[in-house]
């Protein structure tokens, strides 16, 4: 089994080109670091949902409080009480 040199890889992250730039190598036609990332900023604008009116806002607030009246224990750790430790193998302990 043939061995890569281990200096590629440090080689390649190091190369710069006139302007001190570190050189990416890029398939032709991908696109570029800046259009990725306005693409990116456009899907996030896209797929953000519009903050809540006030009224939504009251209506999940009442719900959480009706939940946090009928479950309790899903919201507050403070009600969770662990349950006594048992030995793991009681009938080997005799």
């Amino acid at each position: 089994m043939r061995r890569r040199r281990a200096t590629t890889h440090l080689i390649r992250s190091q190369l710069t080109d006139e302007n001190g730039q570190p050189v990416t190598f890029a398939t032709p036609g991908a696109p570029t670091l800046d259009e990725r990332r306005r693409y990116a900023l456009a899907v996030q604008r896209a797929t953000t949902p519009t903050p809540l009116t006030p009224e939504q806002q009251a209506e999940v607030d009442a719900i959480h409080r009706r939940n946090l009246e009928l479950f309790p224990h899903r919201y507050n750790a403070d009600d969770y009480r662990p349950r006594p430790r048992r030995e793991p193998f009681p009938h080997l302990l005799s």
